[in-house]
């Protein structure tokens, strides 16, 4: 160590000496290649510097003690090794296979053969199975190895192409297991369904396919040629809506009764499966669509009505209470809190369209204006008047005029001429009180 240091010392001052020189020539001279070459001898030397400062400390860690430790171990080791009868042969055996030409072709033919060897003698045991998994997702034909992952409490399906397919039976669960005749129950591990069948002794034909059915209850592995797995398919359906008239709601307005839903129909399947490949599928039921109606209830209520409209029928509310509805054919509805017989007669104003008449109340006669008893009737009082026999309507009307002859339950029904009072005369009418 003295010794390098000792030589390592004066590189250092030289590199030291041509830095200062360097900086010297830069500060002071204008000699453009006195102050290149002082960088390149700057540089030269600070290179040796770097290195020799590298090679002391290599030095330096080669004679630490692990280092020192790690070469004697090493030498130990290989003089061991020499000494080593195994070891001796081999050197003879590669002196000589590097001597005899011969040697080394039957050496490389025997090493082919041993390569070949097993692609040469495989046998029909070692072939894969085909399988067929049923889960909640579907039925999916496997070939020798899965190419698509799953996972549940019971099974797992990973992709890696191992010495069987991975499909995995989880650890004890109870699993039936169907060959022909033979109906099982046995615990599984956590273990492969081959390794499974191998542990049982269960061999499964050229044609056979291994079923793995985990939607039922426990796991089912059915081995047959043929396999029948049964599927849903789901078709949405959209909800429809019905429209219900409600006639105490306003004619416009509309109220959701029941709010709709989209549903699905259910048609089931059964898939037969051979040799791995769907082969026929029957159609074995089919469900009810679960869409839910909607229903939502129209406003049919209004105020007035067409003069030609007539009554279908009368609802009263029942109860104390003396009103109800009254619905028209045209659909429509309108409301009454009261109801009477009364006598209608018929009066005629006289002139074209009895223009020149007004009403006790100021109110121009026309048709829908009655005279009725204001203390039967007050004035403006609207109701609807019919005949009793419902053979004629006068319609929806007010009560805006009076007369001296009409007293207690009589309406005087106007009309434009005198034929049609003539037409009317005296008749028995319903008066519903419009609210």
């Amino acid at each position: 160590m003295k010794q390098r240091l000792q030589h390592f010392w004066p590189a250092v001052k030289f590199a030291l000496r041509h830095m200062k020189i360097s900086w010297q020539a830069f500060l002071c001279t204008d000699e453009v290649q006195a102050l290149k070459r002082a960088f390149r001898l700057f540089w030269w030397r600070l290179g040796d510097v770097i290195a020799l400062f590298f090679r002391l400390l290599w030095g330096w860690f080669m004679n630490t003690r692990p280092m020192r430790s790690v070469r004697d171990w090493w030498r130990r080791t290989k003089k061991a090794v020499n000494e080593l009868p195994q070891y001796q042969f081999l050197c003879r055996f590669f002196r000589r296979l590097k001597a005899d030409v011969w040697l080394r072709v039957a050496v490389f033919a025997v090493v082919m053969v041993l390569i070949a060897l097993p692609y040469c003698v495989g046998t029909e045991e070692n072939r894969q199975y085909t399988y067929l998994v049923i889960t909640e997702q579907g039925v999916t034909p496997v070939e020798e190895y899965p190419d698509f992952t799953y996972d549940s409490d019971r099974l797992r399906i990973r992709e890696d192409t191992m010495a069987d397919a991975q499909i995995i039976l989880t650890e004890g669960q109870q699993v039936l297991l169907r060959h022909g005749s033979t109906v099982m129950t046995v615990e599984s591990w956590d273990e492969t369904v081959e390794n499974l069948l191998d542990r049982l002794g269960i061999t499964v034909g050229k044609d056979e396919m291994v079923g793995v059915n985990v939607t039922g209850l426990k796991t089912l592995i059915h081995i047959d040629d043929e396999l029948r797995c049964r599927r849903k398919d789901r078709t949405t359906v959209e909800h429809t809506t019905r429209e219900i008239p409600n006639y105490l709601l306003a004619h416009g307005e509309t109220v959701v009764v029941q709010e709709g839903a989209d549903g699905e129909i259910v048609d089931t399947y059964d898939d037969v499966y051979r040799d791995g490949k769907l082969v026929a599928t029957e159609l074995v039921g089919r469900s009810d669509s679960s869409a839910v109606t909607e229903i939502v209830e129209i406003g049919r209520k209004v105020k007035d009505v067409e003069r030609t409209d007539t009554i279908a029928y009368e609802q009263p509310f029942g109860g104390n209470s003396t009103g109800g509805y009254l619905v028209f054919k045209s659909g429509y509805s309108m409301t009454y809190s009261n109801k009477h017989v009364c006598s209608a007669t018929a009066y005629y104003s006289g002139g074209e369209h009895g223009a020149a008449w007004t009403t006790a109340t100021g109110h121009a006669v026309g048709v829908g204006i009655i005279a009725a008893d204001p203390k039967v009737f007050p004035y403006h009082t609207r109701m609807f008047v019919q005949s009793t026999a419902g053979t004629r309507t006068y319609g929806v009307s007010q009560v805006e005029d009076c007369g001296g002859a009409v007293k207690g339950y009589t309406l005087d029904l106007w009309f434009p001429s005198y034929s049609d009072c003539v037409s009317w005369g005296r008749r028995n009418v319903y008066a519903w009180v419009l609210d």
